[in-house]
């Protein structure tokens, strides 16, 4: 549903989500996934949300869910961990028309 180009309102939703899982499942670190994503074209700079057991990062969640715009399209690439099977990992790139090398901001031990 998420996977793909999406309009930043499905992005903010899909973020919110993450935080939500997140709180939920603060003690099973197999249920915290990852999020590395980039707001805006004019820095291109990527942010880092990580998720530990027993400190979900909510503040981060919800700073990653401000700063993605409403109004503009962002690619989103789900990591699922190879041992699990599970999303460990989202990754958002602003609207570039193509998610190649959106794998690039996730460890290499996620990037397969």
């Amino acid at each position: 549903m998420y996977e793909g180009k999406q309009v930043g309102t499905n992005v903010k939703s899909l973020i919110q989500n993450m935080s939500a899982g997140a709180n939920t499942n603060r003690e099973e670190a197999t249920k915290l996934p990852d999020l590395w994503y980039q707001a805006t074209a004019a820095d291109g700079e990527v942010e880092e949300v990580m998720s530990n057991v027993e400190a979900p990062n909510i503040k981060g969640f919800n700073a990653a869910r401000t700063a993605i715009q409403a109004r503009h399209y962002y690619n989103v690439v789900l990591l699922t961990s190879p041992d699990t099977g599970l999303i460990d990992g989202i990754v958002i790139e602003y609207e570039k028309g193509s998610i190649d090398g959106a794998l690039d901001y996730a460890p290499d031990d996620r990037a397969e």
